[in-house]
């Protein structure tokens, strides 16, 4: 039960992602300037607010002269993961977490074909410091990998 849930989560999220990325672009101009300022203090020490910006390259920007060779990079990475998936049983015992790396990756291609760039509009901030802005798509790959990383040799398939 627990794992059909999990499985379900990717496509919710990657619908998510795609969603809040339309809206931010839409809001993108009063982002920019101040005009629309969406900021929730969650505990006494992390702030959440809401931004815009256009990122060309990977995490933190890095790369960002390398879009095209990073697009086809991902692209690769996720005809991978998907013919493995298909053909190894021990990738398929991975399933949900390879689903969370696979959308995500998928979400920032369809960013950087749809818009030239992919958008990133979360902002955490602990202590009064941020650590970078990102959307839902880096998370899933970020969640995807922690998955597999801890997983103790336990299998994610959807039961």
């Amino acid at each position: 039960m627990k794992n059909k849930f999990l499985l379900l989560m990717a496509p919710f999220l990657f619908v998510c992602d795609f969603l809040l990325k339309k809206f931010v672009i839409a809001f993108a101009p009063q982002i920019t300037t101040g005009d629309f300022n969406f900021h929730i203090h969650l505990l006494p020490f992390v702030d959440f607010s809401l931004a815009y910006v256009e990122n060309t390259g990977i995490a933190w920007g890095m790369f960002a002269s390398f879009q095209m060779f990073i697009l086809f990079l991902r692209a690769i990475v996720i005809g991978v993961i998907i013919v493995g998936m298909m053909r190894s049983r021990s990738m398929r015992m991975h399933l949900i977490p390879l689903s969370f790396i696979v959308l995500g990756a998928f979400g920032n291609v369809l960013d950087t074909l749809m818009y030239g760039h992919v958008v990133d509009m979360l902002s955490f901030t602990f202590w009064k410091r941020s650590y970078g802005i990102f959307n839902i798509a880096d998370a899933m790959i970020f969640i995807g990998a922690f998955m597999i990383m801890f997983s103790k040799k336990k299998s994610y398939v959807a039961q």
